[in-house]
């Protein structure tokens, strides 16, 4: 069937399967004011492109087997090609004499058309439309062909795709779209015969590959040995095989040493991206730069008077944590829930203004929720990092605040730094002013950033920090039994905000949860993502019991309402979301708007790969979050997943009661589960190093 394409009724972004109006050319008796309802897994087409469609009617519907722009409709496509400038009725039959307008744009260029139409404006328009045709029909097939996804296929259309870049190199397009490297292997060998194993485009390929893979597991750097293990090992998963020699993989470092950089520290080589080596770099400087810059600020605090404004005593570890105000410099004070973190901040900001004669204090938190309950625990203002450093967008780079344009404030207190990466802190460290103070607030108990880094484990007890070890007595039951989990204790006590239930299987403790938990109103958390008991499952199920209905959006297996809650799953600084933060859909039209903490966004197809329904979410995502009602579960596989920081963090994001539902003894388990596998991080020890070498330079 020919015609044009009309409109989009809706759209799986994932896996291209849309329903659509279509304009056919000659008679149909089955359309409707002129117009056909269709259905299949298409690319991306606009309104008026003319298409060549195969398939069948079911009914009223065209059944869409393939589709392609088609160039045969010359002067549809000529209208498609000039609607932002007409061509006049002489062009027109110029152009029409050319045959097939697609073909005639890739043999005769922007010249041929030139030759036609003698308007160089409109030549250079009909090539690029022509280019953009050419290579979403070729990437299309090619993809279709290799078991690609439409969405996929899109992805890469975006990143630039043509067959002449694929054909270069593969492996870094799909890189780009963020599509598993082992369909590259199969589009590399059809463009290329003869193309091995050992070529140099998949040997650095696969590198990228595993060092990103090595970033996803939290770790900014990894050992060459390593690196070359992982690289084999994904290699021999894949069809085309490969066994990496160390040597071979040296030849790659040395040839890519603007992407990937190398440092010798305890005798191993580490390897990192270069973007992330040099993050790194530069929280050392600005760490050292601030310290060796810290003149005395406060001298002595009257703690009394403190405790007075307070209104309760402090602890001694409270007491103490004002030694912290004495001097500029990189402070940090950590301690569980319960310790009495907030009101110390609060009683520090007051202290330090007095003695510092009221200069600016900002406050900020690594997530917009984390921030709001900052804002609302200290009575002061308080924003995300993101807004304090002014982060935006710039091309390919990022700009925000730093030495040369830096946070104007004498201190700045961070809460939430567990779940600090190494990027956002080199971003923060470089703002602050030489002389000010950075408290960096947090919970060493808790798990580590979701991003690469391990900024608070590595930096506690190098720099001056305060811990407080003293739960307050009214802090409750949540939060002592979340120290006892701490201590690896197994007897909790159990009252209206605490409640654990013993289930025999999935079943039973599926069925407990839903006689408990009120999908939209409390948050559930689980360990996994897949299985009964995993992210997915409990999502569509928390959704159909809200009652979701409407117009919709669907991408995968997942399915998009107004009033669904979702959850980001990457950081994007153009739209303004980050990792981890959670929204509310309030309208579902041409994009998602989601209402986030303090702003609104509109989320388009761009987005939807990095989003997720949040009834339910993973133990690691909901860091920094704090949730009225939380129901834990606790799936009894994998074991890696059954931690005891894992279930701490888990408790201690419930402000009034927490449900746990363990199952074949999970719970008991993660308790005595003390092991956990450690990131590869060498910030504390080259920052100790780096700081002693300028000690002996200086006579120190």
């Amino acid at each position: 069937m020919q015609g044009t394409y009309y409109k989009t009724l809706w759209r799986n972004e994932f896996s291209g399967d849309t329903q659509f109006l279509f304009c056919p050319a000659s008679y149909c008796a089955e359309a409707e004011d002129g117009l056909v309802l269709c259905r299949g897994k298409i690319a991306v087409y606009h309104y008026r492109l003319p298409l060549a469609m195969d398939g069948h009617f079911e009914g009223s519907v065209f059944l869409v087997s393939s589709a392609r722009a088609d160039p045969a409709q010359t002067e549809r496509m000529l209208e498609y090609l000039f609607e932002g400038s007409p061509l006049t009725d002489a062009e027109k039959r110029k152009a029409s004499g050319c045959g097939d307008l697609l073909a005639f744009s890739r043999e005769h260029g922007e010249a041929g058309w030139y030759g036609i139409l003698g308007d160089k404006q409109k030549a250079h328009a009909a090539v690029r439309g022509c280019e953009r045709l050419n290579a979403q029909q070729e990437v299309s097939e090619l993809c279709a062909r290799h078991g690609i996804l439409p969405g996929e296929a899109d992805a890469l259309i975006r990143c630039g795709a043509t067959l002449h870049r694929l054909r270069q190199n593969a492996y870094l397009l799909f890189f780009a779209a963020g599509i598993h490297i082992y369909k590259a292997d199969s589009v590399m060998s059809e463009l290329n015969p003869g193309f091995t194993a050992y070529h140099p485009s998949r040997v650095y390929g696969y590198v990228l590959d595993a060092m990103r893979l090595n970033e996803q597991c939290g770790n900014p750097c990894i050992a060459l040995e390593s690196l070359c293990v992982l690289v084999r090992r994904r290699m021999g998963r894949s069809g085309l095989g490969g066994n990496i020699s160390l040597a071979m993989l040296g030849v790659v470092l040395l040839e890519k040493r603007k992407v990937l950089s190398s440092i010798v520290y305890g005798g191993h080589v580490l390897l990192y991206r270069a973007a992330a080596l040099g993050e790194e770099n530069t929280v050392i400087r600005n760490i050292l730069r601030l310290n060796r810059t810290a003149g005395r600020i406060t001298g002595h605090v009257d703690v009394r008077e403190a405790e007075t404004f307070a209104g309760f005593r402090f602890t001694e570890g409270q007491a103490a944590a004002f030694r912290l105000l004495e001097t500029g410099g990189v402070k940090i004070l950590t301690g569980p829930p319960g310790s009495g973190k907030t009101a110390l901040v609060q009683a520090l900001i007051r202290a330090y203004r007095k003695a510092s004669g009221n200069r600016p204090v900002r406050l900020a938190a690594t997530t917009g929720r984390a921030a709001q309950v900052m804002a609302e625990t200290c009575g002061e203002k308080a924003e995300t990092l993101h807004r304090l450093l002014d982060i935006r967008p710039f091309g390919d780079t990022v700009h925000s605040k730093d030495e040369n344009h830096p946070v104007e404030a004498g201190m700045v207190v961070v809460d939430e730094v567990s779940m600090l990466g190494l990027k956002l802190f080199s971003m923060l460290v470089k703002a602050v002013k030489s002389g000010s103070i950075l408290l960096l607030v947090g919970d060493s108990d808790q798990l580590q950033s979701v991003e690469y880094g391990n900024v608070l484990r590595d930096l506690s007890g190098v720099v001056e920090t305060c811990t407080l070890t003293e739960t307050m007595r009214q802090s409750g039951t949540i939060y002592a039994n979340a120290q006892r989990v701490n201590c690896g204790n197994p007897v909790f006590e159990e009252d209206g905000s605490f409640h654990i239930y013993e289930c025999a299987d999935e079943i039973q403790a599926r069925s407990k949860l839903w006689e408990n938990a009120v999908p939209g109103k409390d948050m559930l958390l689980t360990t996994v993502t897949r299985g009964t008991l995993g992210t997915h499952e409990l999502n569509r199920e928390a959704q159909k019991r809200c009652g979701r209905g409407g117009a919709h959006l669907s991408y995968g297996d997942d399915c998009y309402y107004a009033g669904d809650a979702v959850i980001m799953t990457k950081t994007c600084y153009e739209k303004g979301y980050y990792n981890g933060d959670i929204g509310i859909i309030k309208t579902v039209g041409d994009g998602l708007d989601v209402q986030f903490a303090g702003r609104r966004i509109l989320l388009g197809k761009t987005d939807y790969p990095h989003l997720a329904l949040a009834y339910c979410v993973t133990i690691h995502k909901s860091q920094g979050s704090e949730f009225g009602r939380v129901h834990v579960i606790l799936p009894p596989e994998p074991d890696i997943m059954l931690t005891r920081r894992l279930l701490y963090t888990a408790m201690t994001r419930a402000k009034r009661e927490v449900s746990i539902y363990s199952i074949n003894g999970s719970m008991a388990r993660a308790v005595s589960n003390a092991s956990e596998r450690p990131r590869i991080s060498v910030l504390g020890g080259r920052l100790m190093l780096e700081a002693s070498c300028q000690d002996k330079c200086t006579g120190k």
